[in-house]
């Protein structure tokens, strides 16, 4: 996860986990109700937001010497880990 001041950014650790990505605008959504990259007809719309964020997080993780890096660089920022059962959410 990665959060600038304005956007908060939930990433898989790997280029196939399951997991559901997210991205939050947290000076429209406080509560982290809408999901800018999940189930949202318009999240193309923000996927050069989810892609700035996700080199924020490469660049940490790159920082921290992580063992999840070259996960996280491989896993597309819209479509990775989507199912039908999560995609319901």
């Amino acid at each position: 996860m990665v959060f600038d001041g304005r956007w908060k950014f939930m990433f898989g650790q790997t280029a196939t986990a399951p997991s559901l990505d997210a991205l939050y605008d947290l000076r429209n959504d406080s509560e982290e109700i809408a999901n800018l990259i999940g189930c949202n007809p318009n999240r193309e719309k923000y996927k050069a937001e989810a892609e700035r964020m996700k080199s924020l997080l490469v660049a940490w993780l790159t920082r921290v010497k992580s063992q999840y890096l070259e996960g996280v660089k491989a896993r597309p920022v819209i479509g990775a880990g989507e199912t039908p059962r999560n995609l319901r959410r």
